[in-house]
């Protein structure tokens, strides 16, 4: 009743789904998907963060950056997980400490450590 049509390829009542190249797609803020975006999408968290934290490094005021980094790392199991928390549930905190302070400090410690204080 619901689902795929037994023997079809394409959804309940429905037409096959496209194949081929899927259109450019473009965010509401209007940039292009990046290739830490498209890494993410296709679950590969290492690659997303690795791009990510190479956006945030060209450009600490890239708000996208810092969302896709939080959504990265709450994806990868090896990675802290008050990392993510912080920068899914207050990320003007962590980039507001970031902007201050301009230090060597990678964004997933200065999240890390944030996300423990979050907790407290």
């Amino acid at each position: 009743m619901f689902g795929r049509r037994a023997g079809s390829g394409s959804p309940a009542g429905g037409s096959p789904r496209p194949t081929g190249s899927p259109r450019p797609v473009r965010r509401t803020g209007g940039g292009a998907l990046t290739e830490a975006d498209l890494a993410l999408y296709g679950g590969d968290s290492k690659e997303a963060i690795t791009g990510f934290l190479a956006q945030i490094n060209k450009d600490p005021e890239a708000v996208d950056a810092w969302t896709g980094l939080g959504l990265a790392l709450g994806c990868d199991r090896m990675a802290p997980a008050r990392a993510a928390a912080a920068l899914l549930e207050r990320p003007e905190v962590v980039l507001a400490v970031y902007r201050e302070i301009r230090s060597n400090r990678s964004p997933v410690d200065l999240a890390t450590w944030i996300g423990a204080q979050l907790d407290n």
